[in-house]
């Protein structure tokens, strides 16, 4: 041990007092030297292994998710009349209802437009052109449709049908010569039936593919009608009369049919200073007084310019091949 002793260290003064020798001392400073580089290496080591675990769990949650289907865009006006509501009118008794949201009538009024397009003049064909229509929107195939009255009961309506004879052009005008047929509404009623039997619920559409069904009323002011067809034309006087119009939507087509005049509920009246009524209509049932400045405005369709010297076509034989002609064009 002694021997050891003096290897590694040595007496440097008469005290008795050992220090290190040179190689002892410079073996120590080696060893701490290696020892804090062998912590720094293992310090970096250290940072390196976070680093790289911090990547990897970004990478990890960076990796792109199962695709997902597109989010259906909705619609700006719903075309699916099981998304509409049925709002009451506010008139105590009154089944009939306005239908939300209001955007509805726009395509109501479309058809509506139509109606009123082949009122002014321009035959069925042209208005269903100008309208964007591929054939006039009116039903053929019913005479008669179910449907509710104002107090809520069902009831079976004879419906009165107009020509759709392409190139047949009618006017309805007043003693000015302006177009004298206005539309306003009268309310809607689904016309669905909801049974429960045995295999569970069931639904049934009342007049094939028309599930809401709207009244509109038409106010016809005319004094004269005058109508014009493969050359021959005929005018004579009119009064002025009260109509209930039906309208289907269609949920096939997507668009509001017009179904017929109701036979049994048209009557003649006088309808002068009865345009109170108009606005009274829209405020509880929605939609628009539909008439002639409505049409051109909304449009562009103004009044077609009547036969010259229509004041005059009196002559019967001519009225009666205009309706032999709608006759033969219409018989398959």
């Amino acid at each position: 041990m002694n021997k050891l002793l003096d290897i590694l260290t040595y007496s440097a003064d008469l005290s008795g007092r050992r220090q290190l020798r040179t190689f002892v001392k410079a073996a120590i400073f080696i060893a701490a030297a290696l020892l804090v580089a062998l912590m720094v290496v293992v310090g970096q080591q250290i940072q390196t292994i976070r680093a790289t675990a911090a990547v990897a769990t970004i990478n990890y949650n960076a990796l792109p998710t199962s695709p997902q289907k597109p989010t259906p865009t909705p619609e700006a006006c719903p075309s699916d009349p099981g998304d509409w509501q049925l709002v009451g009118s506010g008139i105590q008794g009154d089944t009939l209802e306005r239908i939300e949201p209001a955007c509805v009538y726009a395509s109501l009024g479309r058809t509506i437009a139509w109606v009123l397009a082949i009122r002014e003049g321009y035959s069925r064909s042209e208005a269903a052109q100008a309208l964007g229509f591929t054939q006039p929107p009116a039903q053929t195939k019913m005479s008669e449709i179910k449907v509710l009255d104002p107090v809520g009961s069902s009831l079976m309506a004879p419906l009165v049908m107009v020509p759709l004879t392409a190139g047949f052009s009618e006017w309805y005008l007043d003693g000015r010569g302006l177009p004298a047929v206005d539309y306003f509404p009268q309310g809607c009623f689904r016309g669905i039936d909801t049974q429960i039997n045995t295999s569970g619920i069931k639904v049934q559409i009342w007049n094939g593919s028309y599930p809401v069904i709207c009244y509109v009323i038409e106010d016809d002011a005319a004094t004269h009608l005058i109508m014009r067809f493969g050359g021959h034309i005929f005018s004579t006087s009119s009064s002025p009369a009260r109509s209930s119009l039906y309208f289907g939507y269609d949920t096939e087509t997507k668009q509001w049919d017009w179904l017929g005049i109701d036979e049994d509920l048209h009557y003649s009246d006088g309808i002068a200073g009865t345009s109170r009524d108009h606005k009274s209509n829209v405020d509880h049932y929605g939609g628009f007084v539909w008439d002639a400045q409505w049409l051109s405005g909304t449009y562009g369709l103004r009044l077609e310019a009547p036969p010259e010297h229509w004041q005059n076509a009196h002559d019967q034989a001519e009225l009666q091949a205009i309706l032999n002609s709608i006759n033969s064009s219409n018989t398959p």
